[in-house]
């Protein structure tokens, strides 16, 4: 009972969760953006994203889960990309799983119970892709006017805030793409997926900049960078993520790689060698800039002296007994 005590002290159940109920307002969802649209505001709660990097292709898998308070049941997201995603339904396990690689220390026992592509042509707004996935109907633009993009938009279901017009300016002027996820409403209810959004980029990034009417202070953002070796994040101006704690980083097992790859379906080979785990409890933040990495070592971190994995002290290495029902 002590151990399976200092377990659950020691464990973040808020990486665990797949479903998050949010409050008086009632609304759960996973929003796969950082910028959220509805009749009524709209704002984040805590997020937890997962970006694996494959370093030879120049090729980026991002996957987020993030819970919302509002009130609205007509409700979308955007997410900005440097070009125009691949989209595919992942398992939300994969949030747990790598959360669950964490090293702890070797005395903290065993429990013996469970715990619970191409510019815009000459058009100022183009589509270049319409798929229904994971719960969303997902519309990629390319535009070369932000202002037509917001016309756009408006027109179809996304009547943008100012401050969410301002969000928009910035990724057309940076000539990215813009991916709008329309949640399938069925009888007043919504059931949505993790998304991955598979994309070519010179360097991987990760979406940062919230609107300012979509923040909510101290939400929190957890980030799993998976690539080959450790990257660590800087802001578009040069600065360093100040904010952002790591939590671990860890070396990759070939059976970690191959569930990986399962849960998000990739190919095993393009999951890297080191997983690192940090937290920004400040996210979001006032800063209208996103998170760009580089990598600082290739060398693969080693387990700690005295260490184990988290998911090793469950008998025969089995997640089911630490993954919450709502999984």
């Amino acid at each position: 009972m002590e151990a399976a005590t200092s377990l659950r002290n020691f464990m973040n159940y808020r990486e665990l969760r797949s479903v998050l109920v949010l409050g008086s307002l009632g609304l759960a969802g996973l929003a796969p953006a950082c910028c959220g649209v509805a009749r009524s505001q709209l704002t984040f709660a805590d997020q937890s994203n997962i970006i694996v990097w494959d370093e030879k292709t120049k090729t980026e898998h991002f996957v987020r889960i993030a819970g919302f308070y509002g009130a609205d049941d007509q409700i979308g997201f955007l997410a900005p990309t440097p070009t125009t995603p691949t989209l595919a339904e992942a398992d939300r396990r994969a949030f747990a799983e790598l959360a669950m690689l964490r090293p702890v220390p070797a005395t903290l026992g065993r429990p013996t119970r469970g715990t619970g592509g191409g510019g815009a042509g000459s058009a100022p707004v183009r589509i270049t892709q319409q798929v229904e996935v994971g719960g969303y109907v997902a519309t990629t633009f390319e535009a070369t006017d932000s202002n037509a993009l917001t016309a756009y938009l408006a027109k179809y279901g996304f009547p943008l805030s100012l401050p969410q017009q301002k969000w928009v300016r910035n990724y057309v002027k940076k000539k990215w793409v813009i991916t709008a996820f329309q949640v399938q409403m069925k009888e007043g209810r919504g059931a949505t997926s993790p998304i991955r959004l598979s994309f070519k980029t010179e360097k991987p990034y990760n979406p940062y900049y919230v609107p300012e009417d979509n923040r909510r202070s101290g939400a929190g953002l957890r980030l799993f960078f998976i690539g080959n070796g450790t990257f660590r994040g800087k802001l578009e101006d040069g600065r360093p993520w100040e904010s952002g704690r790591e939590e671990f980083r860890i070396g990759l097992r070939e059976h970690d790689r191959v569930l990986l790859a399962k849960r998000l379906k990739l190919k095993p080979e393009q999951i890297g060698t080191t997983l690192v785990s940090t937290f920004d409890q400040r996210f979001p933040t006032p800063d209208e800039q996103d998170l760009f990495f580089e990598k600082v070592s290739s060398k693969i971190p080693e387990l700690p002296k005295n260490h184990i994995r988290l998911v090793d002290m469950a008998p025969g290495g089995g997640l089911e007994r630490f993954i919450p029902k709502t999984y």
